[in-house]
């Protein structure tokens, strides 16, 4: 995996060659990763590594848990199949 210096390095590379096969040979990477990159920094200015933009969104939301604590608390002997839940 390339660092985010050597994915610009590889930018200026075909920028400099014009030659996306010399530039995959060049970082040893696929000629498909170098128009990746290319089509990365076209749509959005950078060829910097992505982070943290993964990962399953929450079920439940903060608003949701803070009623559900609150239910609890108010009716502690409540079950789910009870009018008073929701």
């Amino acid at each position: 995996m390339l660092s985010n210096e050597e994915r610009n390095r590889l930018v200026e590379t075909l920028n400099h060659f014009h030659d996306a096969v010399k530039t995959a040979k060049i970082y040893s990477v696929s000629v498909g990763s170098v128009y990746r990159l290319v089509r990365q920094m076209k749509d959005t200015g950078s060829v910097d590594l992505k982070t943290g933009s993964g990962g399953r969104k929450p079920a439940l939301s903060p608003e949701d848990i803070k009623n559900i604590r609150r239910t609890v608390l108010e009716q502690p002997d409540i079950t789910i199949h009870e009018p008073g839940y929701r």
